[in-house]
């Protein structure tokens, strides 16, 4: 283990943990990295041989804060939400858990996974209002992200593909509303 390695670590007010080569210590929120060589400390725990300085390579620019209570700024600010919310974090890996594991029973019980277009002329499948935008190559054609995959998993069983499925964003413009659950 003597091979030369560069580490950028993340340091974080009131934050220390090990993940890997990365490790964050406690500091303002900044990104560093520094050089050395990996080794087993006595208690055979794996830690750096620092041979130069560490450099600053993302310095914070905004103070961090320690509470987010308003919710227009976990929305616009996710990471924020995640980073100071537990709660929210732990929503988030719930969520990434269970479309994993839905996903790998279906893969298990013999269907296969499809990915239809996003982006179509007209969308469909779907009660809800598309939300339209334009694609630089054709500026004068409205094109609409779609509301519903259905239309496009039927048109696959019509081609002939049969226990299908797809696991992806459908964009519904219905206002304000709470996330719906995978």
């Amino acid at each position: 283990m003597n091979r030369h390695t560069t580490i950028s670590f993340i340091a974080c007010e009131g934050v220390i943990s090990t993940v890997s080569s990365q490790q964050s210590y406690v500091v303002e929120l900044m990104i560093a990295g520094c050089k050395g060589s990996p080794y087993r400390t006595s208690r055979g725990e794996l830690s750096l041989r620092i041979t130069e300085l560490p450099k600053l390579l993302a310095p914070c620019q905004h103070p961090f804060p320690t509470t987010l209570s308003d919710q227009e700024t976990k929305i616009r600010n996710r990471h924020l939400d995640l980073w100071i919310n537990r709660r929210s974090a732990e929503t988030f890996r719930l969520r990434s858990d269970i479309i994993q594991r839905i996903r790998q029973f279906l893969l298990a019980s013999g269907h296969r996974e499809v990915q239809t277009p996003i982006l179509a002329d007209e969308a469909g499948g779907a009660v809800a209002r598309p939300f339209s935008t334009f694609a630089t190559e054709f500026p004068r054609r409205r094109i609409s992200l779609r509301t519903a995959p259905e239309l496009w998993l039927k048109r696959l069983v019509l081609g002939g593909f049969e226990r299908i499925f797809e696991i992806g964003p459908c964009f519904r413009n219905e206002g304000e509303t709470s996330p719906i659950p995978p």
